[in-house]
């Protein structure tokens, strides 16, 4: 249900530079940096994927580098 929810990536961010190797179904994270923190967005074919990795995006933005790291 999670997936149903967040917006995909727009089509530009969805190349291999974003693309994470070695997963069953295509996932994209898009990251970027701003005010000193970290934000994530992702994106997969799969809705299981997309809302884990969603999860996951949410835990790690608006954190800063260093505590991405740890």
């Amino acid at each position: 249900d999670r997936a149903k929810d967040i917006p995909g990536l727009d089509q530009a961010y969805k190349v291999d530079t974003f693309l994470i190797k070695g997963c069953v179904s295509q996932l994209w994270i898009f990251p970027s940096f701003s005010d000193g923190k970290c934000q994530f967005k992702a994106d997969s074919e799969a809705s299981i994927t997309k809302g884990t990795a969603s999860l996951l995006c949410d835990l790690y933005s608006g954190e800063t580098p260093e505590d991405v790291l740890r």
